[in-house]
């Protein structure tokens, strides 16, 4: 069973591959030149918040987890919510295409950086309007309003994050019983993911299952700005939330079904042929 796990991570990490860039039909011994990622750039952060990522993505095995680093971007109009291994990636790709440097050099920046965090999203500050991208098997993207967030606040419980004193804060969403520290000394009602609505930038939050955990560890003040986008490649399926959860849960249930039936696999190898293989599903949203 390991060794299929092991062949069905491989396919999915070629997914990701194949979806930087179109296929394009190339003769032996060559390799075609990188292409600007697709995107559609919402706002610009001079203000980047950095969150260490831990996830159990096996409910019944607390004893794996998976680890990565997340950003949260913050403009003046928008927000934005990535992983920090996919913003690297993307901007080295279009350096890359900016200055046309051999895409096999690419193969290895890309191999150090492998993202954790598959979930990208935007949030209009004003409107509260929220794009959402999760890439499984598939890649979805949804829209919906950010949600609220019934926080109980516990100032006398005090705890120093990051080296700064933090209160605390507990609310029940989407299914789960969620705590979080937070700073007044950061007047920034955000956190990670779609968390928000407490009176003070959150510095680290995590659900009381232990399955979930986002702690700050740096928070970068940049005079050139970073880029606040979500991507708009054409193989993204645009659906609702509904649905895109429905369609995670399917692909996790049969993952070769997926594989199968995926563009950028041309043909399953022969381990995963005839075997219905079931993946876990956690999702940080239960609800």
């Amino acid at each position: 069973m390991k060794k299929l796990l092991f062949v069905l991570l491989i396919s999915l990490m070629a997914i990701q591959l194949n979806s930087q860039n179109k296929p394009t039909i190339i003769s032996p011994g060559t390799i075609p030149g990188l292409t600007l990622i697709e995107r559609d750039v919402k706002d610009t952060a001079f203000i980047t918040v950095f969150y260490k990522f831990a996830f159990v993505p096996d409910s019944t095995n607390h004893g794996r987890k998976n680890e990565g680093q997340t950003i949260l971007l913050m403009g003046d109009k928008w927000l934005g919510f990535m992983d920090w291994n996919t913003f690297q990636i993307d901007s080295i790709n279009d350096d890359f295409a900016i200055k046309k440097k051999n895409p096999w050099n690419l193969v290895g920046i890309i191999g150090n950086c492998s993202p954790a965090y598959w979930t990208s999203l935007v949030i209009n500050k004003q409107t509260k309007d929220c794009i959402i991208q999760i890439q499984n098997f598939s890649k979805y993207q949804y829209s919906q309003q950010l949600p609220h967030m019934d926080w109980q606040l516990l100032e006398g419980d005090k705890k120093e994050v990051c080296g700064v004193i933090c209160d605390k804060a507990i609310c029940h969403w989407s299914g789960r019983d969620w705590e979080a520290w937070y700073s007044t000394t950061y007047p920034a009602p955000y956190g990670p993911y779609l968390f928000n609505g407490l009176p003070g930038l959150i510095f680290a939050l995590k659900d009381t299952k232990n399955n979930f955990f986002f702690k700050l560890n740096g928070l970068d003040d940049s005079p050139w700005g970073r880029p606040i986008y979500i991507r708009t490649d054409d193989e993204i399926i645009k659906t609702t939330r509904e649905k895109a959860r429905v369609g995670i849960e399917n692909e996790q249930g049969d993952a070769t079904s997926a594989l199968s039936g995926h563009p950028g696999i041309i043909d399953l190898p022969k381990e995963l042929k005839g075997k219905k293989i079931r993946l876990p599903y956690n999702p940080i949203e239960k609800e």
